[in-house]
């Protein structure tokens, strides 16, 4: 059964307000589980996999979302996100 985006979405984003980090990555998992071209909860997860800690796993995001700016020519907003990787 498809899941509601914008009400896991808003749920999300108010665990992250909240501080409840581990809650919110799960929430922003599942969304982008639901919806893997979601570039913005990609981008949402990898920086509260870096707020916990979890770098490894922050820069597999942040590279998947370049890699993908990159195969469809947008080569300077790839470039950012492969520096937002290296950081």
């Amino acid at each position: 059964m498809p899941i509601d985006r914008e009400t896991r979405l808003r749920q999300a984003e108010k665990l992250q307000r909240e501080g409840r980090i581990d809650l919110a990555i799960a929430e922003y998992g599942r969304l982008v589980e639901e919806h893997p071209r979601d570039w913005n909860s990609i981008n949402a997860l990898g920086d509260l996999y870096l707020r916990s800690g979890d770098v490894d796993r922050a820069v597999a995001q942040f590279v998947q979302i370049a890699d993908h700016l990159f195969a469809e020519g947008f080569f300077p907003k790839a470039a950012a996100v492969y520096k937002k990787a290296l950081k």
